[in-house]
């Protein structure tokens, strides 16, 4: 999704950024991390699943079948009336990248939006940051807040022995379709735990975001009657 990413300085004082209309640069994009801020909304229109990378764990949700397709744009670039915009989403040109050890805000140079003439600006006159720009860092800050939540959570439900490897067989009009590499929670084992253990998700929250993963799974038939 993002082409060409450079870190925001002052050096881009003269730079501004029109109103993303369209969602071309995402039309490619076949899966997108969320967090469990964003779960009860993703549920109602994407799979939900879990994964792991090293230590690292998060969620993310399933766009496409189909390697290169976002099954929820359109031929004419538009998102889906009515599905949910994944976050990771929604900040595009904006990108947190890692500088001396800290994050800072990082745009992509690709984004044909980005310009001289129109638009917010990312400095004032004086050389600071705009009030534009200062609601983008709040949005990232919060993202990346949520994202580590998000990975505890996961964690949480890897000690208890939830999570199980998983994956998606499909068929369309003979052509077959296998998603795979993923983490779900299995619903025998959750019913297993003990009432201390069940309380304890209750009481944190954690129980009502696996019923939304969970719930969310039946989304894979409507990744089937989108594809084209």
């Amino acid at each position: 999704m993002y082409k060409k990413v450079k870190l925001l300085t002052k050096d881009d004082k003269n730079l501004k950024v029109n109103k993303i209309e369209d969602f071309k640069y995402a039309n490619e994009l076949t899966q997108s991390i969320i967090t469990v801020d964003e779960f009860f909304k993703a549920s109602k229109s994407q799979p939900i699943v879990f994964a792991q990378r090293g230590e690292e764990y998060f969620a993310s949700i399933v766009l496409g079948l189909e390697e290169g397709k976002n099954s929820f744009i359109n031929s004419k670039n538009e998102w889906i009336q009515g599905e949910y915009i994944p976050a990771y989403v929604r900040r595009y040109p904006f990108i947190f990248v890692q500088e001396n050890e800290t994050l800072a805000l990082a745009y992509d140079e690709a984004c044909k939006e980005i310009n001289t003439q129109d638009g917010e600006s990312f400095f004032t006159p004086e050389g600071e940051q705009t009030e534009y720009v200062t609601n983008v860092m709040k949005f990232m800050e919060n993202f990346q807040k949520s994202s580590q939540t998000t990975a505890l959570f996961i964690k949480d439900l890897e000690n208890l022995g939830l999570l199980e490897d998983a994956n998606a067989n499909m068929s369309i009009d003979g052509k077959k379709f296998a998603f795979t590499g993923f983490k779900r929670v299995n619903e025998e084992k959750l019913n297993s735990l003990s009432e201390e253990q069940t309380m304890k998700l209750i009481k944190n929250g954690s129980y009502k975001l696996i019923v939304a993963h969970l719930i969310s799974m039946s989304n894979f038939e409507k990744l089937i009657s989108l594809h084209k």
